[in-house]
């Protein structure tokens, strides 16, 4: 009975984890400790059932895994499917195109650090906008490098919405996107506001533009640097 109720803590251990209600969390002490506790509990069960808890963990985190990679697959596939609806393309042309940006053979891409799931919402995003796959080229690259520069990081479907709004709003061809990625990150280093203060911030300054002459895209600058910083 005993070594039942021990496979039965090992198997339940290692689902919570695979289905994310679980989580190996050291942003603070008291999270710390608890995931090493966590950990230090799976790994007494296991030495205490001995070799058939060996064979339960490894047997467990095979089939987690396993089921992570068709939930995954399941996920990305109906986003692609619905994102090459939008944009006249394939589901293929956009898993394809996923795969591009991901191998951009730079020593750093933002892409890797981002699950499938989050680069199909950005890819299903853009499509939902009316962008071509040319398009999405051009514009994931400078989102994905906003949205994996944030320590708290936003919705990305949020932050695509605001970029391409933003886009628009300058008329910015999908070639200067990256320009408009490197205002948006200087002035939020400069006023010390938060991404998204600083997006909102300039959307306001779209909205409220009342500039004479001049460049209205360094005088939206100038106004939502002022508008992050008043707050």
């Amino acid at each position: 009975m005993g070594t039942t109720l021990t496979l039965l803590s090992i198997v339940l251990s290692v689902v919570l984890l695979w289905a994310g209600i679980k989580r190996l969390n050291f942003s603070t002490h008291i999270q710390a400790t608890l995931t090493v506790l966590d950990v230090l509990l799976l790994i007494g069960s296991v030495i205490v059932a001995g070799w058939l808890g060996f064979a339960v963990v490894m047997t467990a985190n095979v089939l987690g895994f396993m089921a992570t990679g068709v939930r995954l697959f399941m996920q990305t596939d109906t986003l692609y499917r619905y994102a090459a609806h939008q944009c006249d393309s394939t589901k293929e042309d956009l898993r394809e195109l996923d795969k591009e940006l991901r191998r951009s053979g730079e020593e750093f891409t933002p892409f890797s650090v981002m699950g499938p799931v989050a680069r199909a919402r950005l890819i299903c995003r853009l499509a939902e906008r009316h962008r071509s796959p040319d398009a999405m080229r051009l514009l994931a690259r400078p989102i994905a490098l906003l949205w994996v520069g944030q320590y708290v990081r936003t919705e990305i479907t949020w932050l695509v919405d605001c970029f391409d709004q933003l886009m628009r709003a300058y008329n910015l061809s999908p070639e200067n996107a990256i320009t408009l990625a490197d205002m948006i990150a200087g002035t939020t280093k400069a006023s010390a506001a938060t991404l998204r203060e600083t997006i909102e911030a300039m959307i306001a300054a779209v909205a409220t533009d009342e500039t004479e002459g001049g460049d209205p895209f360094l005088a939206a600058a100038e106004r939502s640097l002022t508008l992050a910083r008043d707050g």
